[in-house]
C-alpha cells in the first residue's frame, strides 16, 4: 500500500469509478421539440392556461413548453390533452433505447479510454449533446453508512452554443464487507445541483433528468481502499509555511548622509 505507483492507481480507479456512475446522469436527453402542429394545438388550448400559470414566462419558448408541463395537472383538459401529444410523439425515440452517453464501438476503443482513465477531465458525446465530466470528489463518508460526492460537468445541449457549467452532488448507501474489503454503492440521491447559467426551466430540465437516470443506476461494488486513499487525499492539507513577522531593525538619522 505505500508503492506510489499502486496509490495513484487506486486513486485513478476509484475516480474513474465514481465517473462512471456520474456519467450517466451528467447529461440530460435533448429537450423535445414538438411540431408545428403541436405548437399551434398548444397555443390554441392552453392560452388561458398559460396566462394563469405562466405569465411571468417568455411566450413561444422551450421555457413556456416545460411551465405549461410543470403544471399539467392544473391545467385545462384541452390543454393537458395537447401536452401529452407533445410526450407521446418523444416515446419511441426514448423506447428504441438511445442514450445521451457514448459507448465505445469496439474492444480498442475502451482499451483507449482505459488508459486515460486518470486524465481530466472527460469529455463524453452522445445524441443528446456532449458532457464534460471534471475530475469527481468524495465529499465525506457519514458513519461509514453514506458516501457523498461532487462532481463538475459542463453540458453542450445539442443545438446549443455554449455549454452550461454547474456541479452535483450524490449520495450513496453503502454497506462494506470488511472480509473482501468490498463497498457497496445503491440507492444515489442527487443532494443537490447548482447550473448558475441556466434559466430556471433549463436547470429544472437538468435536475429531473438527473434524479430519473440516477434511480435506474444499478448497484455498484468499488474496493474499499479506493474510498479511504480518495478520502485522506481529500482531506489532507498543504503544510504551513512558517513565517516570520517580527519588523525588521529601522534606523533613523537626523543629518544627510555623507
Amino acid at each position: 500500500m505505500n508503492n506510489p505507483d499502486h496509490r495513484h492507481g487506486i486513486r485513478a480507479s476509484w475516480r474513474l469509478a465514481m465517473a462512471g456512475l456520474l456519467i450517466a446522469v451528467a447529461l440530460p436527453a435533448a429537450a423535445q421539440q414538438p411540431s408545428t402542429e403541436q405548437i399551434g394545438a398548444i397555443r390554441q388550448a392552453c392560452r388561458a392556461d398559460y396566462q394563469a400559470h405562466c405569465a411571468g414566462v417568455p411566450t413561444g419558448g422551450s421555457a413556456a413548453l416545460a411551465c405549461l408541463q410543470k403544471n399539467a395537472v392544473s391545467v385545462s383538459p384541452a390543454c393537458r390533452r395537447a401536452l401529452q401529444a407533445v410526450s407521446a410523439s418523444a416515446s419511441p425515440a426514448a423506447a428504441s433505447g438511445n442514450s445521451v452517453v457514448a459507448k465505445p464501438s469496439s474492444p480498442a476503443g475502451a482499451s483507449a479510454a482505459a488508459t486515460t482513465a486518470d486524465s481530466w477531465p472527460h469529455t463524453v458525446r452522445g445524441a443528446g449533446g456532449s458532457a464534460i465530466v471534471y475530475q469527481p470528489q468524495v465529499v465525506s463518508w457519514v458513519g461509514r453508512q453514506t458516501l457523498r460526492t461532487r462532481i463538475a460537468v459542463a453540458l453542450t445541449p445539442t443545438g446549443a452554443k455554449a455549454a452550461v457549467l454547474g456541479t452535483i452532488e450524490v449520495s450513496f448507501a453503502t454497506s462494506t464487507d470488511l472480509g473482501t474489503r468490498w463497498v457497496s454503492l445503491s440507492k444515489p440521491q442527487l443532494v443537490s445541483s447548482r447550473f448558475p447559467a441556466a434559466d430556471t426551466a433549463q436547470a429544472q430540465r437538468f435536475e429531473e433528468s438527473i434524479r430519473k437516470a440516477l434511480s435506474a443506476l444499478p448497484a455498484k461494488r468499488v474496493p474499499l481502499d479506493m474510498i479511504l486513499l480518495s478520502l485522506r487525499q481529500d482531506s489532507e492539507t498543504p503544510p504551513a509555511v512558517a513565517l516570520h513577522n517580527e519588523p525588521p531593525q529601522i534606523f533613523v538619522s537626523q543629518r544627510p548622509a555623507s
